[in-house]
């Protein structure tokens, strides 16, 4: 399981108090990984869910620094959103 607490534009960037874009919040959120596997004589077998529960969550927000003079900054907030659920698997011989 992995969990990260809320973030907020503000705790990372410089905003204009008062100002008519109001602080983006990242909610905290937990994500569940599911990895089965087993070994039997020379084989190994692995499975793995990412993302059991198909969280949606952004890893990553914040201010784009918007270099157009014509934009106020912070208007725009951009963030990172992390994967839907993923299954992979291995199949593994030693010789």
């Amino acid at each position: 399981m992995k969990y990260k607490d809320a973030i907020n534009t503000r705790s990372q960037f410089f905003d204009v108090s008062g100002d008519d874009f109001p602080e983006w919040n990242n909610p905290s959120f937990a994500v569940v990984d599911l990895s089965l596997g087993t070994t039997w004589r020379s084989w190994e077998v692995i499975f793995l869910v990412e993302n059991l529960l198909d969280k949606d969550y952004y890893i990553a927000a914040g201010e784009f620094p918007n270099f157009d003079p014509t934009v106020v900054q912070g208007a725009v907030i951009v963030g990172t959103p992390e994967q839907c659920r993923r299954f992979n698997g291995s199949v593994e011989y030693n010789f």
